[in-house]
């Protein structure tokens, strides 16, 4: 394995690679019993590295966003604190961590927009005459029924003053 020279990454000190190939090759571990060894290969960097050794959270990353031959990658080795105050570390691959594409996925969809009810004499309320009210279901029943013309160019209606009597819901003839 002397034709493997592995990129080493150092805390907070992001590395621009290349990926020269689809997918990563997995070997099992002589070393580690159990565990898998996942190696990168990548364009060669100016120092000479060739690829490097991802833990299976970077490779879940990787694969998370799906990238394949040819696409450039900033990896970035990261150190944090928990809330106990114990530290660990973790990879963030083009600005984006583990902890980040679940928050994306795991966020709250928005809801569909409301539509408005239509306006109907009883959504008005009663300060309205019924001359208007007949308007508006004459309206709604061409509109129904496939008469529906031209919009008339709207009228101004005189302002309905509050000595006015009001009219009730059951004045309508139908």
């Amino acid at each position: 394995m002397s034709d493997f020279k592995a990129v080493r990454f150092a805390v907070g000190t992001p590395v621009e690679v290349t990926l020269e190939f689809d997918q990563p090759r997995k070997t099992p571990s002589g070393k580690y019993p159990g565990k898998t060894i996942i190696w990168y290969g990548i364009k060669e960097l100016i120092t000479g590295e060739n690829g490097f050794n991802a833990s299976e959270k970077l490779c879940e990353l990787i694969d998370l966003q799906k990238y394949a031959k040819g696409d450039r990658l900033q990896i970035e080795k990261c150190q944090s604190e928990s809330k106990d105050g114990k530290s660990y570390q973790f990879f963030k691959v083009n600005g984006q961590s583990l902890y980040d594409l679940n928050a994306q996925f795991n966020a709250p969809q928005a809801a569909p927009p409301v539509k408005a009810p239509p306006i109907t004499p009883q959504s008005v309320g009663t300060i309205m005459t019924n001359e208007q009210k007949m308007n508006i279901l004459w309206s709604d029943y061409e509109s129904r029924n496939g008469m529906a013309k031209e919009p008339a160019a709207p009228v101004a209606e005189p302002i309905i003053s509050q000595s006015q009597p009001l009219v009730d819901e059951e004045d309508i003839p139908f």
